[in-house]
Protein backbone atom coordinates (compact mmCIF):
# COMPACT_ATOMS: atom_id res chain seq x y z
CA UNK A 1 0.00 0.00 0.00
CA UNK A 2 1.69 3.43 -1.08
CA UNK A 3 2.88 5.45 2.46
CA UNK A 4 0.92 8.24 1.72
CA UNK A 5 -2.38 6.58 1.77
CA UNK A 6 -1.04 5.13 5.36
CA UNK A 7 -0.21 8.69 6.03
CA UNK A 8 -3.59 9.90 5.80
CA UNK A 9 -5.10 6.48 7.45
CA UNK A 10 -2.45 7.13 10.44
CA UNK A 11 -3.91 10.99 10.53
CA UNK A 12 -7.64 9.67 10.39
CA UNK A 13 -5.91 7.39 13.87
CA UNK A 14 -4.48 9.89 15.49
CA UNK A 15 -7.82 11.84 15.52
CA UNK A 16 -9.83 9.33 16.93
CA UNK A 17 -6.58 9.16 19.58
CA UNK A 18 -6.43 5.52 18.56
CA UNK A 19 -9.33 4.00 19.39
CA UNK A 20 -9.38 1.32 17.82
CA UNK A 21 -5.88 0.32 19.23
CA UNK A 22 -7.17 0.06 22.86
CA UNK A 23 -10.18 -2.09 22.45
CA UNK A 24 -9.58 -6.38 22.75
CA UNK A 25 -10.24 -6.89 19.21
CA UNK A 26 -7.53 -4.18 18.35
CA UNK A 27 -4.79 -5.71 20.21
CA UNK A 28 -2.29 -6.99 18.16
CA UNK A 29 0.90 -7.88 18.44
CA UNK A 30 3.68 -7.21 15.19
CA UNK A 31 6.48 -9.44 15.17
CA UNK A 32 9.88 -8.41 15.35
CA UNK A 33 11.04 -9.88 12.01
CA UNK A 34 8.66 -7.54 10.55
CA UNK A 35 9.62 -4.91 12.52
CA UNK A 36 13.42 -4.99 11.46
CA UNK A 37 11.60 -5.57 7.68
CA UNK A 38 10.40 -2.04 7.69
CA UNK A 39 13.36 -0.55 9.99
CA UNK A 40 15.63 -1.71 6.98
CA UNK A 41 13.11 -0.55 4.24
CA UNK A 42 14.75 1.63 1.59
CA UNK A 43 12.18 1.30 -0.77
CA UNK A 44 8.51 2.63 -0.50
CA UNK A 45 5.74 3.69 -3.01
CA UNK A 46 3.76 6.86 -3.69
CA UNK A 47 0.60 7.46 -5.25
CA UNK A 48 -0.71 10.59 -7.02
CA UNK A 49 -3.65 11.64 -6.12
CA UNK A 50 -5.47 14.40 -8.50
CA UNK A 51 -4.99 17.68 -6.98
CA UNK A 52 -1.00 17.37 -5.86
CA UNK A 53 1.77 19.29 -7.13
CA UNK A 54 2.96 16.66 -9.37
CA UNK A 55 0.14 15.84 -11.08
CA UNK A 56 0.69 16.30 -14.56
CA UNK A 57 4.64 16.98 -14.26
CA UNK A 58 7.23 14.86 -15.79
CA UNK A 59 9.86 13.52 -13.54
CA UNK A 60 12.67 15.55 -15.02
CA UNK A 61 10.13 18.60 -13.71
CA UNK A 62 9.94 17.37 -10.80
CA UNK A 63 13.75 17.05 -10.10
CA UNK A 64 13.15 14.44 -7.61
CA UNK A 65 16.62 12.81 -7.25
CA UNK A 66 18.10 16.45 -7.16
CA UNK A 67 16.14 17.66 -4.79
CA UNK A 68 15.55 14.38 -2.24
CA UNK A 69 18.06 12.22 -3.56
CA UNK A 70 15.60 9.68 -3.71
CA UNK A 71 15.09 7.74 -7.43
CA UNK A 72 11.87 6.47 -9.43
CA UNK A 73 12.53 2.74 -10.45
CA UNK A 74 9.00 2.50 -11.74
CA UNK A 75 5.44 3.80 -12.33
CA UNK A 76 2.63 1.74 -12.11
CA UNK A 77 -0.26 3.05 -14.23
CA UNK A 78 -3.29 1.19 -14.71
CA UNK A 79 -1.73 -1.76 -13.52
CA UNK A 80 1.25 -1.93 -15.82
CA UNK A 81 4.55 -1.16 -14.39
CA UNK A 82 6.88 1.28 -16.48
CA UNK A 83 10.02 0.39 -14.94
CA UNK A 84 13.11 2.65 -15.68
CA UNK A 85 10.92 5.10 -16.45
CA UNK A 86 11.82 7.94 -18.70
CA UNK A 87 12.51 11.25 -17.24
CA UNK A 88 9.82 12.70 -19.74
CA UNK A 89 7.35 10.70 -18.65
CA UNK A 90 4.36 12.98 -17.35
CA UNK A 91 3.20 11.76 -13.98
CA UNK A 92 -0.79 11.05 -13.69
CA UNK A 93 -3.30 10.98 -10.93
CA UNK A 94 -3.06 7.16 -10.27
CA UNK A 95 -0.07 6.65 -10.60
CA UNK A 96 2.10 4.74 -8.85
CA UNK A 97 5.80 5.78 -7.69
CA UNK A 98 8.10 3.05 -6.88
CA UNK A 99 11.35 5.27 -4.85
CA UNK A 100 14.81 3.69 -3.71
CA UNK A 101 16.76 5.41 -1.37
CA UNK A 102 17.55 5.98 2.53
CA UNK A 103 14.69 6.99 4.98
CA UNK A 104 15.60 10.15 4.77
CA UNK A 105 15.77 10.90 1.29
CA UNK A 106 12.26 9.22 0.99
CA UNK A 107 10.46 11.19 3.53
CA UNK A 108 12.09 14.28 1.66
CA UNK A 109 10.46 12.70 -1.97
CA UNK A 110 7.57 11.91 -0.50
CA UNK A 111 7.23 16.16 0.44
CA UNK A 112 8.48 16.79 -3.01
CA UNK A 113 5.34 14.95 -4.76
CA UNK A 114 2.65 15.80 -1.70
CA UNK A 115 3.64 19.52 -1.36
CA UNK A 116 6.06 20.71 -3.96
CA UNK A 117 8.64 21.52 -1.22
Amino acid sequence: MPRNVIRAETKVLRGDTYQMFRSPAGAREVSDAVLAALARGTEDIFRIEGGMPCEGRTIREMALRKRSGATVIAVVRGGEPLTNPSPDLRLEAGDSLVLVGSHAELERAFDVLERGE
